[in-house]
């Protein structure tokens, strides 16, 4: 999680890195309007809290596009605007966050994939849980569809690799 500046990190980091988190808390973010950047997102749970009067971000237009295209892209999403807010800590609200983020572990072995290369803060990382481009703008998308199946949708890669598990298909 993170407030203001740090929510906004927290978004570029679980973007260039999905497998690395189980879901991320944005407080009083700028929100992100850049879709190709946000279907990294699409596996990692999201909870936003932002207050409307926020004086200290641009504008709530970009938390409403970042809630917006995450809903499209089918995230699981919470989304808490407050019109009588500012910029503010919602402390009174980490109870309900924290059990909410209880109830999603990481997913260390999900049976699809998909790594979007994006012109974010941070760089997308080559590998994305089991499946790894060998270019840095790379698009792979891989799902397991069953113990001896893999369907693999790769373009601007010259190479993809598997980094394969019993817990994904039977080795």
């Amino acid at each position: 999680t993170g407030i203001s500046l740090g929510s906004n990190f927290a978004l570029a980091y679980a973007a260039a890195h999905p497998d690395w988190f189980s879901a991320i808390v944005p407080v009083s973010t700028e929100g992100e309007s850049r879709e190709h950047l946000l279907r990294n997102l699409a596996p990692v749970p999201v909870y936003v809290l932002e207050g409307s009067q926020d004086p200290n971000i641009r504008g709530v237009s970009g938390p409403r596009a970042l809630n917006d295209i995450l809903t499209v892209l089918g995230t699981d999403l919470v989304y808490r605007e407050f019109s009588d807010r500012a910029h503010e800590g919602f402390a009174e609200h980490y109870p309900d966050v924290l059990r909410w983020l209880h109830s999603r572990p990481r997913i260390t072995d999900p049976h699809e994939v998909l790594r979007v290369p994006h012109a974010g803060i941070i760089a997308t990382s080559r590998r994305v849980h089991w499946v790894e481009s060998r270019d840095r703008q790379g698009v792979v998308r891989a799902r397991v569809v069953s113990q001896t199946e893999i369907w693999i949708t790769a373009r601007w890669t010259g190479a993809v690799r598997l980094h394969l598990n019993d817990r994904l298909v039977d080795l």
